[in-house]
């Protein structure tokens, strides 16, 4: 019947059946399998099983574990056979044997539906017998050779009888407890803990803590020898439970370390610089020992499983740094910003002399490639200044000495001001002319005035000139009107470095008639 898991009834009777599987109908409601020779039948997997007729088989195991509905006004197990019965000797004087109600083939989550116990020796003669429905463990006052036994099984206030006859009894000794040795797991403080115990012996066996003994904070110890809880407290612990059953009692001691979780305490890093030396420790509260690891350290920078970084970085950047602490109780990682900053360049050099007037270019030197310069001061005229090269060049147009401060920047970091001066050199003016030709009047006079050295550009000024001369740029010329002896007049030459005069003397002498007239008529024509 195995394929048809809709079946609700079912009734098979004077077949000579020796089995039936009905555990795939979990909807069957009725079933009957009268006068058949059925010996093992599972009603586990019907739980909607109403009404159940099995008469005259010839059944040693049925199993109604999951059967609570069952209300059939009457059903039958049968007779049972049992020509070796199993009982343990116990140190009870009252129940001195006991055995499992499973021996005779009753299985159940519990046994608060068997009821009704008695068995009696072949001369009919009772023996008191105790029955303990939460475990299904029977314990008899006494056991003779054989004997008859019969017991009840109730479902919703009906019953059915199993008469059982036992032929043969076998008699074992019950052994006293012996507490399996083996090392605990680790706990973890306020997460929660269980641990069975076990021992070897005859059931049952009964768990308890000895006098003056003590469980870790926040456990129970079960008279299962199941130890539960959650611990209060993360330290080492030492106590002492113990096993019994009717034949004695075993103790033994164990340990449970208690961990701490681990939190980290370290919330940021100091800043890093590169090109030198860093060092930081990590913290975090929890059970000891802590190792730590490290992923995204910035290249240079290494971490120690005690939990130092340290090296020396060579690359500057904001790094995401995930730590990870571990002990015994476990691991915990954190995810923390680790800024490289980069180093402050140093400057070293000076500015080499500049010439008025002559094409320059110089700079300074950094000991890192990738920087940009600033410059401030009073910067001669013609000069420009690279702030990608540091260079300064150009065509200076003035001389002197020029207090300049030259910065170079990296990454955000800048170097100390370099103050540096710059000297542009020019040669002051030295007047070469030295005598003046005398002029006639009426006649055209010119001369060109000199200097022997000078930067250019060198202008010139000339004072106190006769009538009819003038100047212009380093020339003295015109047509004089007037005689003069020996006139002194000044000569200035000046260029960016110097302004220099000199003295000269100019005689004008008087011109011929025709010269004189001939001058005249011009000045009357003009």
């Amino acid at each position: 019947m195995t394929q048809t898991p809709k079946l609700r009834e079912c009734w098979v009777s004077r077949n000579d059946l020796t089995e039936v599987d009905i555990t795939n109908c979990p909807l069957l409601e009725k079933f009957g399998c009268q006068h058949n020779k059925i010996s093992y039948l599972d009603l586990s997997h019907n739980p909607k099983l109403i009404e159940l007729e099995c008469n005259a088989n010839s059944l040693s195991m049925l199993d109604l574990s999951n059967n609570s509905n069952i209300n059939t006004s009457s059903f039958d197990y049968g007779d049972q056979v049992i020509s070796s019965f199993n009982v343990t000797s116990t140190s009870d004087s009252n129940y001195p044997y006991i055995f499992a109600l499973s021996e005779l083939g009753i299985y159940a989550s519990n046994y608060s539906n068997v009821s009704d116990i008695a068995a009696k020796d072949n001369s009919s003669k009772g023996i008191t017998v105790n029955f303990d429905n939460q475990t299904g463990i029977v314990k008899f006052a006494a056991l003779p050779a054989s004997m008859s036994y019969i017991y009840t099984v109730k479902y919703s206030g009906n019953s059915a009888k199993m008469n059982v006859s036992i032929s043969g009894i076998n008699k074992s000794e019950s052994s006293a407890p012996t507490i399996n040795n083996f090392t605990p797991d680790s706990a973890v403080k306020g997460v929660y803990y269980e641990l069975q115990f076990t021992a070897q012996g005859s059931a049952p066996i009964t768990w308890a803590l000895p006098k003056k003994a003590k469980l870790p904070d926040g456990l129970t110890l079960d008279s299962s020898g199941l130890l539960h809880g959650t611990p209060k407290k993360a330290k080492s612990y030492k106590f002492k439970i113990s096993a019994s059953n009717e034949s004695g009692t075993d103790t033994k001691e164990f340990n449970i370390t208690v961990y701490e979780n681990i939190t980290i305490s370290t919330a940021s890093f100091k800043n890093a610089a590169v090109g030198k030396k860093y060092s930081a420790t990590l913290k975090a509260k929890g059970s000891k020992p802590i190792t730590w690891t490290a992923e995204g350290l910035p290249d240079g920078l290494e971490i120690s499983s005690s939990g130092k970084i340290s090296g020396t970085p060579i690359e500057s950047g904001n790094y995401p740094v995930e730590i990870t602490a571990s002990n015994n109780a476990g691991s915990v990682t954190k995810t923390i910003n680790l800024f490289v900053k980069g180093t402050a360049p140093k400057i070293s050099g000076s500015l080499a002399k500049a010439y008025l007037n002559e094409y320059y270019s110089s700079g300074l030197k950094a000991n890192l490639s990738d920087v940009t310069w600033a410059i401030s001061g009073n910067l001669p005229k013609g000069l420009i200044f690279d702030t990608d090269t540091g260079i300064l060049s150009g065509t200076p147009t003035e001389a002197g000495k020029f207090s300049l401060y030259i910065t170079a920047e990296n990454d955000g970091e800048i170097s100390k001001a370099k103050k540096v001066t710059l000297t542009v050199k020019g040669t002051a003016p030295k007047i070469k002319t030295s005598k003046l030709k005398d002029g006639v009047t009426g006649e055209f006079y010119s001369v060109k005035l000199e200097v022997s050295k000078g930067s250019d550009p060198i202008t010139w000024e000339v004072q106190n000139l006769p009538a009819g001369l003038y100047y212009y740029d380093d020339i003295i010329e015109g047509t004089p009107t007037e005689t003069c002896k020996k006139q002194v007049i000044t000569v200035i030459a000046t260029n960016p470095v110097k302004s220099v005069s000199k003295k000269l003397k100019l005689t004008i002498k008087a011109g011929t008639l025709s010269s004189n007239k001939s001058q005249e008529s011009t000045e009357i024509n003009n």
